[in-house]
C-alpha cells in the first residue's frame, strides 16, 4: 500500500537508478545530496506523473527559498522528526521495558510537538502555494481528529504521573537504598562546589548540557528497578501509553517529513 502525500512526489520510486543517471552524472548529484540523508535518494528517481504535480513542486520549492520563516519553520519540524525516529528506536532496542516505555513518550512528545509547530508555521504563510494549503488543511483536520487528540491527552497525563516520580538515593559504601522523595535537601550544589575546585578549564558546563546516553548499566538498572516498584501506577500508566499508541504517527505527516527533506536537501545544493 503507498504512502500518501500531499507534497507532490510519487508515492513509490523504482529500486535502481534509471539509466541515464549514471550517463548524465546525475547518480553523482544524489549521491551528495542525499549524503547526509540517504532516505531521500529514491525520491530523485521518481519522475513526476503528471506536469500538474511538477508545476506543485516548483511552486512549493519557490515558497521555500522566497519565505525564509516558512523554511525556517519547516526545517524545525524536520529535525523534531528526527529527535523522534531516534527516541523510537532507543524505544525499540534497550533491554529494560519501563526504559523503553519512557524513550516511547518522549518520541510521542516530539512528534506532537512538530506537528503542532508545523502547523502553526504553515498558518501564517500569506499567498500560500498549493502544496501548504494542502497540508494545512489535512493537518488541521489531523488536530480535530479523535486519534490524534487522544495520542495528545494521553500523552499529557503520563508525562505529568511520571513528572510525579521523585525519589532519593542514599549510598553508604556498597549500600545503596532507594526511597521516596519527602523534601530532603539536595546536595548537588555542595557536591558540586567541592568538585569545582579541581576543575582546569574554568568552564561552568552544566550536568544537563551533556547528551543523554541511552541505556543504563547494572547500578542505574537497580535503581530503576527500585523506583518502578515504589511508583506501580506511574509506570503502569507509562505501559498503557505505549500499548495503546504503539502505531502513532499519521502516514501523511510522515511522508511529509521525508518528501520536505528531499526539497530541503536539494535547495541546500543549488543553493
Amino acid at each position: 500500500m503507498s504512502t500518501p502525500s500531499l507534497l507532490g512526489a510519487s508515492a513509490a520510486a523504482p529500486d535502481r537508478a534509471p539509466d541515464h543517471f549514471a550517463d548524465l552524472g546525475l547518480d553523482r548529484i544524489v549521491r551528495e545530496v542525499a549524503a547526509q540523508d540517504p532516505a531521500i535518494a529514491p525520491l530523485f528517481r521518481a519522475p513526476a506523473p503528471t506536469s500538474a504535480a511538477a508545476r506543485y513542486r516548483q511552486d512549493l520549492c519557490r515558497a521555500l527559498r522566497r519565505d525564509a520563516d516558512l523554511g525556517a519553520g519547516v526545517r524545525r519540524f524536520c529535525a523534531g522528526m528526527a529527535t523522534m525516529r531516534a527516541a523510537r528506536s532507543n524505544a525499540e532496542r534497550l533491554r529494560l521495558r519501563p526504559e523503553r516505555d519512557a524513550w516511547f513518550l518522549d518520541g510521542a512528545r516530539l512528534y506532537l510537538t512538530a506537528v503542532a509547530g508545523l502547523r502553526s508555521t504553515l498558518a501564517a504563510v500569506v499567498d500560500a502555494p498549493a502544496a501548504v494549503r494542502d497540508l494545512r488543511g489535512h493537518l488541521d483536520a489531523l488536530a480535530k481528529s479523535p486519534g490524534h487528540r487522544a495520542l495528545s491527552d494521553d500523552a499529557e497525563d503520563a508525562a505529568a504521573q511520571m513528572d510525579g516520580v521523585e525519589y532519593t538515593v542514599r549510598i553508604k559504601k556498597s549500600d545503596v537504598r532507594v526511597g521516596r522523595y519527602h523534601g530532603e535537601p539536595d546536595y548537588g550544589t555542595e557536591v558540586a562546589a567541592v568538585f569545582a575546585r579541581f576543575r582546569v578549564d574554568g568552564s561552568t558546563r552544566r550536568a544537563e548540557d551533556v547528551p543523554v546516553r541511552p541505556g543504563l548499566d547494572g547500578a542505574e538498572a537497580a535503581v530503576l528497578g527500585a523506583v518502578t516498584a515504589l511508583y506501580p501506577d506511574a509506570f503502569e500508566a507509562l505501559a498503557r501509553f505505549r500499548a495503546r499508541h504503539d502505531e502513532y504517527g499519521d502516514p501523511t505527516v510522515i511522508r511529509a517529513d521525508l518528501e520536505i527533506r528531499w526539497y530541503l536537501g536539494y535547495l541546500d545544493f543549488v543553493g
